[in-house]
């Protein structure tokens, strides 16, 4: 588990769960096609960004759906919502990261699309100077990110 906080920390917990519940090394370890969904114990309302890095390194978003606003309200959430769960069907074997960034304020579609910009420029972003540009693009000292890594075998 990779925890990177400001000032504040929107995160009680960030959770990753595949229906299995298998894990090695504190990873998930998924089936192709089986299903998985983020849980999380926020503080306060937050607006979340989830990304998905594949092994070969390419991000893309997959929270939340395009023209929807990411805000959240605080308290235990389960993402995606409404008993939904992603499934990795799709996904080629090998690890794979989700990035989940909250942001303790609205985030525009400028912003939004700045952010996602930024990750799809680097193969291995650097987790604290993600953070700085965060905090700099967005002017705000209220960011926190999250990851995990999960194996699809």
């Amino acid at each position: 588990m990779a925890l990177l906080m400001t000032r504040g920390g929107l995160f009680k917990a960030v959770e990753l769960r595949g229906e299995r519940g298998v894990s090695q090394g504190g990873a998930a370890l998924l089936t192709p096609g089986e299903r998985v969904r983020l849980e999380l114990d926020l503080r306060r309302p937050a607006a979340v960004l989830v990304y998905l890095q594949d092994p070969a390194g390419a991000f893309s978003e997959v929270h939340p759906p395009p023209g929807e606003a990411p805000v959240i309200e605080g308290g235990r959430v389960r993402l995606p919502p409404a008993g939904d769960a992603w499934e990795t069907a799709g996904l080629g074997p090998g690890a794979h990261t989700l990035w989940i960034i909250a942001l303790g304020r609205a985030i525009s579609p400028a912003e939004r699309e700045a952010i996602t910009t930024r990750l799809g420029k680097e193969l291995e972003p650097d987790r604290s100077a993600l953070l700085a540009f965060l905090g700099q693009r967005l002017a705000t000292e209220e960011v926190q990110m999250a990851t995990r890594r999960f194996w699809v075998e």
